[in-house]
């Protein structure tokens, strides 16, 4: 492949991402469960907008009861909840957290960066939905697979250690 071919395909690939919503710097990691979180974006990068909420709502399948993987637990649930050490980082904004440390706080002020750098109104509510059946639901990982145990059995299901759903969305909105 001759250097005028990369080019090319270099610039193709650059206004790609500028046609399918423009890209931004963007990085998140987690460790969760023996590291079998994502490391997709362990090093940020310029990526488009398509791809982040792609990530972000896709299963991070690392939910398992009786050795079986429960699918459903998206990847941005456990920015929220997970127990050990990670980050994220949109633009120049960027949140760490040591181990046990993660809040849905960090989650919620990723989606309101992403707003701000220019994602549609429709990905960021998409991303509000997860974020708020998230924080309604568990606050901790272990929960998202009873969660979606629950779920998928057609089952009731509240949020353990809360008295309320609403206290516990109030709580991480009002502690931006």
């Amino acid at each position: 492949m001759s250097l005028s071919s990369i080019y090319i395909n270099y610039w193709r690939e650059l206004i790609i991402l500028i046609l399918k919503g423009g890209f931004m710097k963007f990085g998140v990691y987690c460790g969760i469960i023996a590291n079998k979180f994502s490391e997709k974006f362990k090093k940020p990068y310029m990526t488009s907008e398509t791809e982040i909420v792609d990530f972000l709502l896709s299963d991070a399948e690392c939910t398992f009861y009786k050795q079986k993987l429960i699918p459903g637990d998206l990847n941005i649930w456990y920015l929220g909840t997970c127990k050990g050490a990670g980050f994220i980082q949109v633009g120049s904004n960027k949140w760490d957290w040591i181990f046990g440390e993660s809040s849905w706080t960090n989650v919620k002020k990723m989606i309101i960066s992403l707003g701000s750098l220019g994602m549609t109104p429709k990905n960021i509510n998409r991303l509000n939905s997860v974020y708020n059946e998230g924080v309604l639901n568990f606050s901790f990982s272990y929960d998202i697979r009873h969660y979606l145990n629950a779920k998928k059995s057609g089952l009731s299901w509240s949020h353990p250690g809360n008295n309320s759903r609403k206290d516990a969305l109030s709580y991480h909105t009002q502690n931006l």
